[in-house]
C-alpha cells in the first residue's frame, strides 16, 4: 500500500462547516480492519468515503462496488451500506459525515478520483495530519480551508458540483472538440499523445495546459475518456474481447484487462454482466 507523509489516525469531530445546501459534521481517517461478513448498517447523515489507498468492496443497496485508491462514494442519509476488505490489505478511508442536498446530478454512488486529483487529496490528508492539535480553536480556519478544498475535490467527482467555467457558459469548448474528433481518427495502440499534440499543432505541454483550462481534462484523460467509452460500447455489443481491445487501440487483450479494472474498478467480463456498477468517470 501505498504510504502517506505524516498518516496518523485522526478524528476530528465538531466541524460544524455550513454552507449552502451542505453541512459538514465530522472526518475521521482510519486504517480499516479485516472484516470476515458484511456489516450492513444505515446513518442518519450522508457520507462522502475517499479511498486514499488499498482496495475494498462497498456494498450499496443491492449493488457491490469494487474501489481502489481514488474512489469516491457517496452514501446518501439512510441507504443501507457496508463495507469488505479485498486481496488482503487493509485500505485507508477518509470518511466524511454530512448533510448533502441531494440533486439530480449525484446520479451515481461510486466514482473516480484523477491521479493528480488524488495526489492533492492525500496532500491535504496529509497536511491535517501533520497540524498539531486540529481541534483547537487556533487551528479552526486552517482545518476547515483544507477540509473544503477535499470536499471540493470529491463532490465534483460524484457529480454534485460541476465546474467552474470562469469564461461563461456559452464558451464554445473549440478545441476540445478538436482533440475530441483527433482522437478518433488518431487511435492506433502506436501514435502517441506528443504526435497527436504535433498533429493539432501544438507541443504536448502546451495543448494540455490549454485543454485543462478549457475542459479541465489534459490529452491524455481525454484519450482515456473515449477509450473506455468506447470500449464499453463495443462490450454492450457482445464483440469478443480481443477485438474490442483492438478497436479500443490496447490490442494486448491482458495489458487492456488491467488497463480497464483500473479506469472503472471491474474487469470487462464483470462490466458485460453488470455495466451499472462501473464506476463512473
Amino acid at each position: 500500500m501505498q504510504r502517506m507523509k505524516n498518516y496518523r489516525p485522526l478524528q476530528l469531530q465538531h466541524l460544524g462547516l455550513s454552507l449552502p445546501s451542505l453541512r459538514v459534521h465530522r472526518l475521521r481517517l482510519n486504517q480499516q480492519m479485516p472484516e470476515v461478513v458484511w456489516t450492513t448498517h444505515t446513518h442518519d447523515h450522508g457520507q462522502i468515503l475517499i479511498y486514499l489507498a488499498g482496495r475494498g468492496k462497498q456494498q450499496m443497496s443491492t449493488r457491490s462496488y469494487d474501489c481502489r485508491p481514488g474512489s469516491v462514494i457517496y452514501v446518501p442519509a439512510g441507504e443501507s451500506h457496508a463495507y469488505s476488505r479485498q486481496m488482503g490489505v487493509s485500505p485507508l478511508i477518509l470518511v466524511i459525515d454530512l448533510d448533502l442536498e441531494v440533486t439530480r446530478a449525484t446520479a451515481h454512488p461510486v466514482s473516480l478520483l484523477a491521479q493528480a486529483e488524488l495526489t492533492k487529496v492525500r496532500s491535504a490528508v496529509s497536511r491535517l495530519c501533520g497540524l498539531r492539535l486540529p481541534d483547537q480553536r487556533e487551528n479552526m480556519l486552517a482545518v476547515v480551508s483544507i477540509v473544503a478544498a477535499i470536499l471540493d475535490r470529491a463532490l465534483l467527482a460524484a457529480g454534485w458540483l460541476k465546474p467552474f467555467n470562469r469564461f461563461g457558459d456559452r464558451q464554445n469548448k473549440v478545441l476540445t472538440h478538436f482533440a475530441e474528433r483527433l482522437l478518433e481518427r488518431m487511435n492506433d495502440s502506436d501514435i502517441s499523445l506528443e504526435d497527436m499534440a504535433k498533429r493539432a499543432g501544438y507541443e504536448l505541454t502546451a495543448l494540455n495546459r490549454k485543454l485543462k483550462a478549457e475542459s479541465g481534462f489534459t490529452l491524455g484523460q481525454l484519450r482515456s475518456k473515449f477509450r473506455i467509452q468506447r470500449a464499453q460500447l463495443l462490450i454492450r455489443r457482445g464483440l469478443k474481447m480481443s477485438e474490442v481491445a483492438k478497436r479500443t487501440g490496447i490490442p494486448d487483450s491482458n495489458y487492456f484487462s488491467r488497463w480497464f479494472r483500473l479506469q472503472t474498478g471491474m474487469t470487462p467480463r464483470q462490466f458485460k454482466k453488470n455495466p451499472e456498477a462501473a464506476v463512473k468517470l
